[in-house]
């Protein structure tokens, strides 16, 4: 089926028209188009819209159908979420294969196109409708004004620099030195240019008690924060009493690190016991045991460069550090083995293979090879999945991490 498509990727017709998407068909579309112009007459996705229809019934093509596809005002993952679980149930519903994708030019498409494309749906053509402007200034200014009362643009333009301003006029009345603050503003935007923000979530939503994960944030950020600021106390105590910035860093460090070890410890700790699969519990002992490696060589490691420990010599570090890895691998290889076992007993050949977080179906179970399991997408190609990847298997569904 040839699909006329439209993107809506921050969900107005949702917001505005109070219509969910995915709208299909071209009555549905020509009511949701005329709902969206109603209620807002200068929104842009509604004259798509129409460009749209004007396509479609142009196409002499008669196993056609044309598509509104709608996202979220929250944008990002959540929007392109639900675009891909739309695309999936139209494909299945309809058997779309081919597509117009009519855009207003806002549209991001290089995040569409792909979408499309890992659905091996053949894009015939990229419609982008300019809207027709006065070139005044003064309409120039009306549609920036505009644009600056959506949410998702003034959060971008106004939210995120006014934060930052008062963060600096607060460090700077706090009498905090400037290069402190260029380092935290700095840092902060490390995390979100690398996504690290994100799989830090990531790693506390594995935690099994959901409805706590508020508290379970909240209480790490306390942490983090006061280990820091109790780590630089330290830091600039010993400094000031006349050691050397070295040892004084690294007493720091130290001190820091070790209350938001063992809070992480004791939250994978909690999960490895109460968790509510067995795969889970399993890759929670394997973190705990990951954690327990990184603080005795935390410990060793600080206190022989630091000289606390005078009777180890450096060989010795050494040889602990070898075999405390050893250990450590030898442990996690066995976890593996269990998880590889139970999965094997599960017999989940014919199961279908679901993404944990997006929910997105990769197809089902082919076979299980000694390292691998091989998924049959719907398309009837192969994908090679890692039993590691495996975090529950749950009413014939395999569930992964991706």
């Amino acid at each position: 089926m040839l699909g006329v498509i439209v993107i809506d990727i921050d969900d107005d017709l949702g917001k505005k028209a109070k219509i969910p998407g995915p709208v299909i068909g071209l009555e549905n579309c020509k009511a949701a188009a005329y709902q969206l112009l109603l209620a807002d007459p200068e929104d842009p996705d509604g004259n798509t819209i129409f460009k749209a229809i004007q396509i479609y019934e142009d196409l002499e093509e008669k196993n056609k159908n044309i598509i509104i596809l709608t996202g979220d005002s929250r944008m990002g993952y959540y929007a392109y979420k639900k675009i891909n679980e739309s695309l999936d149930l139209i494909i299945n519903k309809y058997g779309l294969d081919s597509a117009i994708l009519v855009t207003d030019g806002l549209s991001d498409e290089n995040d569409v196109i792909p979408i499309l494309g890992s659905r091996k749906i053949k894009i015939i053509q990229i419609v982008r409708l300019n809207i027709k402007q006065s070139s005044k200034i003064e309409n120039a200014y009306v549609f920036i004004v505009n644009k600056l009362k959506d949410p998702y643009y003034s959060r971008l333009i106004f939210g995120i620099p006014g934060l930052l301003l008062f963060f600096i006029s607060s460090m700077i009345l706090l009498n905090i030195p400037t290069s402190t603050i260029l380092f935290i503003i700095g840092f902060i935007m490390i995390m979100y240019g690398f996504n690290i923000h994100q799989r830090i979530y990531d790693l506390f939503n594995i935690f099994e008690i959901r409805r706590y994960n508020f508290i379970i944030i909240g209480s790490g950020i306390i942490i983090v924060t006061i280990s820091g600021v109790v780590g630089y106390e330290l830091y600039v105590r010993l400094i000031n009493s006349g050691e050397e910035w070295i040892y004084s860093l690294f007493r720091g460090v130290e001190l820091a690190m070790y209350p938001i070890i063992f809070y992480l410890a004791l939250l994978y700790g909690l999960n490895a016991v109460f968790g509510d699969s067995y795969l889970k519990r399993l890759n929670s002992a394997k973190a705990l045991l990951l954690l327990g490696f990184i603080l005795i060589n935390l410990i060793i490691g600080i206190n022989f460069i630091t000289g606390t420990i005078f009777l180890i010599r450096f060989d010795t570090v050494i040889l602990y550090s070898i075999i405390s890895t050893v250990l450590t691998i030898m442990i996690m290889n066995y976890i593996d083995n269990l998880k590889m076992v139970y999965i094997y007993l599960s017999n989940p050949i014919g199961y279908r293979v679901i993404d944990s977080e997006s929910r997105i179906n990769f197809g089902t179970i082919k076979r299980l090879d000694e390292d691998r399991i091989i998924v049959e997408t719907d398309y009837k190609e192969t994908l090679d999945l890692k039993y590691d990847n495996v975090i529950n298997i749950k009413d014939r569904t395999v569930y992964v991490k991706s």
